[in-house]
């Protein structure tokens, strides 16, 4: 009845028959949730009754039937009359420890103000989990959306305001710090007219120096890091990570039209999956998401389309009124033919967000992209960029990233190059889209075309938030050495490297264990998660005010923002351009340590962890294990997985884009992502279809963090024994891992921030992320006791890794 296999060492076999993953002609048989092989219960597995010696660890193999007979004969009345005892109870179970640690205390405030403890867990686990934050989190003025990671962001900003205004500053690049940050503060309303001034000076002197040469007026706005009809970037070759070049993609662009809505008859409000996920309307801060009037189908679809165009109009008819004083009339009219340049221009981009589109980079000298796209003088333009520092010359290798949407550009340019009028528009639409570019660093009344010059305005009490933002975007290496001094306890760096270890070795040992991996796939990818770098904290090199004031040393600042403004983006520019004469360094570190967002770089093949991270609800130092690997554990699994995703897996352990993986193999893979892709597909938030092939490679990264985090955990168990029970919580610790996975994204949405999400993030909104991931996880089920058929338990279960 039972097959007992056996192996080796501290390594554990786990007997997969993953149905997911067998193939059957051109179809894919879905995991079910009675699958028998879930790495979700390895420690459920293991016997200790096999004959084995004390360095073996055993596995017992049952079918489907062998397991519901086992759980419902023999021990189903038992879990039944346990769980009712502790759910009853306020104490923990008999021979259960209490954690008394003040971060254990923090962590039961924590998640029990933010749950909803009247939600059914297996119907609506997002509402269970995040109900309470919903409901006591109003978002601050001028967020269009509001969640955990912008809460811990804005905590964070508050922390380095404090020092900003409290702390003297010493060396040159804090001097630097301060002052940036100081003429922001002095930036206010009753400044406006000048600004308005200063911005109608650098048009003018921009428009005036180009003299109607499309290259001379892309070199100057591209100078200021403003990127439209292309963008250029200096960055690791990825056929050779051994060297840096020159990258041209596609350029911004406001117009993507990815969002897809969901059909409804006429009569019917907008769907939504859990109708407790929309909050209170009218509440300030809340986001306010109003069912679209009653309207035929083809009215619906069209819906999404007319809010986008309308937010592009109103923002393109107040640039064109306060900064070439349009009239109304003159100023809407130009602004529908501004809107169809960029409607044209984003369609030249239309497949570049298909994830099946695995475009190879394209080298080809500077010479050769001048004959394939005249729409400038390659040379020169690249030549200026580069600040004439004689790294570029004609025949040198640039790399186009998206070759056919490039050369698509250069050819609706050139239609517009042959009418004098539609020149003219395209230069005006370049102009305005540098305007676009460099507004959300002023106060957002500047732009208001209507507004009473004369009247002394109030300057709004988040001012600061702005400020503090753009400082630690512009020196965020001056001020993550400020945070770290100033904040005297650190969290404790191999704690977490301990943590990323214990995901590694559950994604090597178990997620790797497909039965569709063949071995030479399943070797190269071991060895590229033992090459992956980790980055965790902050770089030490930080704290030496030498490296700082070098680093910063072309970096000029002033008491005038405008001109503070205009030099930092000349700046980021020019140290990007910089990249093109190194040998590339993939220790160095990309975004400042006060950023609350993690990262994974295939071509770097590193994780960053950033110090910002390691707070609440995403970390602990003292408190219990189970939050910490629930949360910053999925998060490290998150960032891991995305070297295997799509994109990821196409980059080995060295960052080289080559096809390292067995053609049978890779086929394979694909078939599993469909499963995934259908079932996002299927998602509706808000009224909203979620794309599932848009926010497939994060959703994968979703499902595969969480479950090597779980895995994690478990073996964490196994090594320490059982965690101890947090106070008040009432719930058992592997509860508490799915509840702070969960906590990680409580979410809230106003309508246009919703939309502009749904358009340019390729993160699914956060209610979906925890239903598509935890659904999706057999173990959430289990330690749930849902039903066989709840929301949050479906029969068919999509699982990559």
């Amino acid at each position: 009845m039972q097959n007992h296999s056996c192996n080796s060492d501290s390594e554990i076999q786990i007997n997969a028959t993953e149905s997911n993953e067998l193939l059957n002609g051109n179809e894919m048989k879905m995991t079910k949730f009675d699958r028998t092989d879930s790495e979700d219960d390895i420690l459920e597995d293991y016997s200790d009754d096999c004959n084995c010696s004390s360095r073996l660890h055993c596995i017992k193999s049952r079918t489907a039937l062998e397991k519901c007979l086992f759980v419902f004969s023999l021990i189903g009345l038992i879990i039944i009359i346990v769980l009712a005892a502790c759910l009853g109870s306020k104490t923990p179970p008999p021979g259960m420890s209490i954690c008394e640690t003040q971060d254990c205390i923090e962590v039961s405030s924590s998640v029990l103000t933010s749950m909803d403890r009247s939600a059914d867990p297996c119907q609506d686990f997002y509402q269970y989990s995040c109900g309470g934050w919903e409901k006591n989190n109003p978002a601050p003025p001028g967020y269009l959306m509001w969640d955990r990671f912008q809460q811990l962001s804005y905590t964070n900003l508050y922390r380095i305001k404090a020092i900003l205004d409290d702390r003297t500053m010493t060396t040159s690049s804090e001097k630097k710090t301060k002052q940036f940050y100081d003429s922001c503060m002095a930036e206010s309303k009753l400044n406006r007219l000048r600004t308005l001034s200063d911005f109608r000076s650098l048009v003018k002197n921009i428009t005036d120096a180009a003299n109607g040469t499309l290259g001379v007026l892309l070199e100057s706005v591209h100078g200021l890091n403003a990127w439209p009809l292309f963008s250029v970037l200096v960055g690791t070759d990825d056929l050779n990570p051994d060297k840096n070049v020159v990258k041209i993609d596609i350029g911004d662009h406001k117009y993507p039209l990815r969002v897809k809505e969901v059909p409804i008859p006429s009569t019917t409000p907008a769907p939504n999956i859990n109708s407790s996920v929309a909050p209170p309307s009218n509440h300030a801060g809340y986001a306010v998401i109003n069912d679209p009037p009653t309207q035929s189908k083809t009215q619906y679809l069209q819906w999404n389309s007319t809010e986008v165009e309308k937010n592009y109009l109103q923002e393109t008819i107040r640039i064109l009124k306060v900064i070439w004083n349009m009239s109304d009339a003159d100023a809407s009219t130009m602004a529908k033919e501004l809107l169809e340049i960029e409607k044209a221009i984003t369609k030249t981009y239309e497949n570049n967000n298909n994830n099946d589109n695995q475009t190879t980079p394209v080298p080809m000298k500077i010479v050769d992209l001048e004959t394939s796209c005249s729409m400038i003088e390659w040379p020169m333009y690249l030549t200026v960029l580069t600040k004439n520092t004689g790294e570029v010359s004609s025949t040198d290798n640039v790399v186009l990233l998206e070759r056919g949407s490039l050369l698509r550009t250069c050819a609706l340019v050139d239609t517009y190059k042959k009418d004098a009028n539609k020149f003219k528009l395209l230069q005006r639409y370049i102009m305005v889209h540098l305007i676009s570019h460099l507004m959300p660093y002023f106060e957002a009344d500047t732009f208001e075309p209507d507004l009473d010059y004369a009247v002394e305005l109030e300057i709004d009490g988040e001012h600061w938030r702005r400020c503090v933002h753009y400082t630690n975007k512009a020196l965020g290496f001056v001020t993550g050495s400020l945070y770290v001094n100033g904040m005297g306890k650190h969290t404790s760096v191999n704690k977490i490297k301990q943590i990323v270890q214990d995901v590694k070795l559950a994604f090597k040992d178990y997620l790797l264990r497909k039965i569709w991996l063949d071995p030479s796939t399943k070797k190269e990818a071991s060895q590229k998660l033992d090459e992956m770098l980790e980055k965790i904290s902050y770089p030490e090199y930080i704290l030496k005010s030498e490296f700082l004031d070098k680093y910063y040393t072309q970096l000029n600042i002033g008491n005038d923002w405008f001109v503070n403004v205009q030099r930092w983006q000349e700046f980021q520019v020019k140290k990007m351009m910089s990249l093109l004469s190194k040998v590339p360094d993939r220790s160095s570190w990309i975004n400042p340590p006060i950023t609350v967002e993690s990262d994974y770089s295939p071509v770097r093949n590193d994780v960053i962890f950033p110090i910002a991270l390691f707070h609440l609800p995403f970390y602990t130092e003292a408190g219990p294990p189970a939050f910490n690997f629930g949360a910053i554990g999925s998060v490290i699994g998150h960032e891991i997985t995305h070297a295997f995703d799509i994109k990821g897996r196409r980059y080995d352990g060295k960052g080289r884009l080559r096809e390292w993986w067995d053609p049978m193999t890779a086929d394979r893979f694909k078939l599993t992502t469909k499963c995934m892709k259908s079932q996002y597909d299927a998602y509706t938030y808000q009224g909203f279809q979620i794309n599932g092939n848009n926010t497939l490679d994060e959703n994968i990264a979703d499902n595969g963090g969480l479950r090597a985090a779980f895995i994690a955990y478990q073996l964490w168990e196994r090594q320490h024994g059982k965690d101890h029970h947090v106070p008040g919580l009432n719930m058992t610790n592997r509860q508490l891992f799915f509840v702070s996975y969960a906590q990680m994204f409580c979410s809230k949405w106003k309508k246009d921030g919703l939309i502009g999400h749904l358009i340019d993030d390729p993160h699914s909104p956060g209610p979906i992320r925890v239903r598509g991931s935890v659904s999706n996880t057999e173990a959430f089920a289990e330690e749930f006791n849902c039903p066989f058929v709840a929301n949050y338990n479906p029969t068919t279960k999509c699982e990559v890794w």
